[in-house]
């Protein structure tokens, strides 16, 4: 069966710590521990490195299948990650998740790897430390990571215009914008190129050349430029698959082969792959698991369900936790042979700020970086770097706190199943308290209104946007949603400064309004259509090209995780209207 086209989901990067009760959990690499500084690692099984290794031939050895279910006679947890384990338990109720593999890095090793739950539920083949996922947008830091090797090695300069690597590229509204966007702009997400994917790709494409020739070619003709490359972060798969092409171009390699030869191969990710039939191949995979998420898909999916060559580089590899924490590692730790030391910090330093929570929340090279987070009721001022994927049937996060020297994966097969809570379950029954810190001044003064009134203009999408003052409510007007009957709430809910809540259909979505240098408001900013300020106003007699549903899902998603970046009393502002849950 087919999918239809949906485009690719993005959560905003919000964490909520939410109830929930029990489940059971399947052994993997767990074990006494001398103490909490500096816990070593235990494996239950083999001394083998290979970690189930795919070989050329996209096939395991015989006895690698039976190898990995023999680890799962030993059902021992050791008594020190006990508590964690039971955090991850009750999210997988909470989440409603068939299964997750989860691993821990502590001090530069892996301590803790174990799956939880089935690969398959009718069959109810259990989850292993080695099972195959999806990683979906995790994939971007890999992507990251091959362009700044290019980088280190003279082949690529970031500062660079893409049209010096990629030539023919265009978009609907700009045919010379490949001469403005720098190669930094795309893996630092704020290109400004409006977001577009088909979750499977269209035959023809489904080939090595596949990512040339869809950007070079139909591409143009979808996607369209919201805002001037590096003027502000704005969230879009389209800069990771350019950053795809950048790294073929510099590296002389199909993505493909660059990414297995020259990334994954140099950190002993070995059962990482993009083909799924390598996946099939090797049989300890996960079948992944709709839950309602995407209309249309199927409720079940084996790996090949579907694919796209073109999006490969933002979110189509396929991992396990044990190869993904070989990854973590080389973060946290360093690897100066792989990636020079100064382009992994650059890695996981805020490269721009995504103006969400003044500057504490900064996206830099496919990572998420935060200098402040939320926890229960506490502000702490520690850093925290992160990225999660989602895609039908998957779910992934991988989280870090460089101070506290403890790193964590978790991969689950089912859509809409990010196991968060966890990783601070980790943090609080592991490590030493954090000492909360005093909390930014997030208070937000209708008297500073005034700031936002005005006539904003998105001639590529939603047409007109006045924004005006009445009382103490800032409100909104969309004549073009109005004309085609497209709901939206008048009202501008306040959230953080400069932030706020506006609702289309029934669901949540943020804006925030983007200041120049001076402090004047120049942009409505949201994830799907930017408005500029007093610019002119052109005709636009087209429907707005609002994906409604995919509105929705993110609503969703963003419900279930809110609350990491705000503070408590503000976690509401992304409930979902129970009309619009459907």
């Amino acid at each position: 069966m087919k999918f239809k086209k949906h485009p690719f989901i993005l959560l905003l990067a919000l964490l909520i710590l939410l109830p929930g009760c029990g489940a059971s959990g399947n052994s993997g690499i767990d074990g006494d521990t001398s103490g909490d500084d500096d816990p070593p690692i235990l494996v239950d099984g083999d001394d083998d490195d290979s970690n189930g290794e795919i070989d050329s031939d996209n096939e395991t050895d015989g006895d690698d299948e039976v190898e990995r279910e023999s680890e799962m006679e030993s059902d021992v947890i050791d008594p020190r990650f006990s508590e964690f384990v039971d955090w991850i338990e009750t999210e997988k109720s909470q989440l409603n998740a068939p299964g997750v593999a989860v691993a821990l890095i502590e001090n530069g090793e892996v301590t803790f790897a174990r799956g939880f739950g089935y690969k398959h539920v009718e069959n109810k083949t259990p989850i292993l430390p080695t099972t195959l996922f999806r990683l979906a947008s995790v994939t971007k830091m890999l992507t990251s990571t091959g362009v700044l090797q290019q980088v280190e090695a003279g082949n690529v300069n970031l500062d660079a215009a893409l049209n010096e690597y990629v030539t023919g590229f265009r978009l609907a509204n700009n045919n010379y914008v490949a001469a403005q966007i720098r190669i930094r702009h795309l893996i630092s997400n704020c290109a400004g190129i409006s977001d577009t994917l088909d979750i499977d790709g269209e035959a023809a494409y489904n080939k090595d050349e596949g990512l040339e020739i869809y950007l070079t070619g139909d591409f143009g003709d979808r996607a369209y430029q919201m805002a001037p490359s590096g003027r502000f972060y704005n969230y879009s798969n389209p800069n990771f698959m350019l950053a795809g092409l950048v790294l073929e171009k510099a590296g002389g390699k199909f993505y493909n082969d660059y990414m297995l030869e020259d990334v994954f191969a140099p950190l002993g990710m070995n059962r990482t792959v993009f083909d799924p039939q390598a996946v099939l191949a090797d049989s300890d995979y996960a079948f992944g698991y709709n839950n309602g998420f995407f209309p249309g898909v199927e409720a079940v999916m084996p790996p090949d369900a579907y694919d796209n060559y073109w999006a490969r580089p933002c979110g189509y590899a396929f991992s396990s936790v044990l190869d993904m924490a070989e990854f973590v590692k080389f973060l946290m730790v360093g690897k100066p042979d792989f990636l020079a030391e100064e382009y992994r910090q650059a890695m996981q330093s805020a490269q721009i700020s995504t103006k969400e929570m003044f500057d504490y929340v900064g996206y830099g090279f496919g990572l998420m970086v935060y200098d402040g987070f939320y926890l229960g009721q506490n502000f702490y001022k520690t850093k925290l770097v992160f990225h999660n994927g989602h895609l039908p049937g998957t779910s992934s996060v991988v989280f870090f706190l460089p101070e506290l020297e403890i790193g964590y994966i978790a991969l689950a097969n089912a859509s809409g199943a990010h196991f968060m809570d966890s990783f601070f379950g980790a943090v609080t029954s592991l490590r030493d308290p954090m000492t909360p810190a005093t909390p930014p001044d997030l208070s937000v003064d209708p008297a500073d209104y005034d700031d936002f009134v005005g006539d904003y203009s998105d001639p590529n999408n939603v047409g007109p946007i006045h924004v005006t003052k009445e009382g103490n409510a800032l409100k909104m007007e969309m004549p073009l949603l109005d004309q085609y009957e497209i709901a939206y709430s008048p009202v501008l809910e306040p959230g953080l400064p400069d932030n706020f809540m506006a609702e289309i259909d029934g669901s949540p979505m943020a804006v925030t309004f983007i200041r120049d240098d001076a402090g004047k408001v120049e942009y409505f900013r949201t994830r799907y259509f930017v408005g500029v300020r007093d610019a002119e106003t052109r005709s636009r007699p087209r429907k707005p090209m609002l994906d409604l549903e995919k509105i929705r899902r993110d609503a969703l998603l963003n419900e279930r995780t809110a609350g990491f970046l705000l503070p408590p009393e503000l976690r509401g502002l992304f409930k979902i209207k129970e009309n619009a849950r459907q």
